[in-house]
């Protein structure tokens, strides 16, 4: 279903350490709007991007709320899961 959720290829490292910056995926989208609703839903916690990232001959829209520290986004995870959204994932960035 190309509008519903996107692989899980489309994650960052997975790594869940406790130091350093972290982010706070929320959702994969094959349609833009759908990204950018979501965007607008979490936009209270953190910035918040979304990115397009080609899996093979598809486009997804990655949808994450960060930087910020591991504690804070466990924090923003925790309210993401509050608000219904099921699925987020912490994820820390790669330097």
């Amino acid at each position: 279903d190309r509008n519903g959720p996107a692989p899980a290829a489309l994650g960052m490292d997975g790594n869940t350490g406790s130091s350093g910056m972290a982010y706070v995926q929320v959702g994969n989208f094959a349609d833009r709007i759908r990204a950018e609703r979501m965007r607008a839903g979490v936009a209270h916690l953190g910035p918040v991007e979304v990115a397009p990232v080609q899996i093979g001959s598809e486009t997804y829209y990655r949808v994450r709320i960060g930087p910020m520290n591991t504690g804070e986004a466990r924090n923003a995870l925790n309210e993401v899961s509050r608000q219904g959204v099921t699925g987020g994932t912490l994820v820390t960035a790669q330097y």
